[in-house]
């Protein structure tokens, strides 16, 4: 049972890993965007970053995937010493 654990843990890092990256994708081009007034994002006016980091649903997916993740990392560490 600990080998389960130990592979949804990866599965969960690599997938927080790829969210992280999208989102740091996200803040890139919003920086890009208020330091050349280009507007890259899509709308009108530019956004905040807590408009982008939290209207982006992978957010949401990369946190979850971490506290997954995290739980799985304490009971495959548990299942070791048992």
């Amino acid at each position: 049972m600990k080998n389960v654990f130990k592979r949804i843990f990866v599965a969960c890092s690599a997938l927080a890993v790829l969210v992280i990256a999208r989102l740091g994708v996200s803040m890139g081009r919003l920086i890009y965007s208020w330091q050349t007034g280009q507007n890259l994002t899509g709308g009108e006016e530019t956004p905040a970053w807590q408009a982008v980091i939290f209207g982006d649903p992978f957010f949401y997916i990369g946190a979850a995937a971490l506290i997954a993740a995290v739980v799985c990392l304490i009971l495959w560490r548990r299942g070791k010493k048992g």
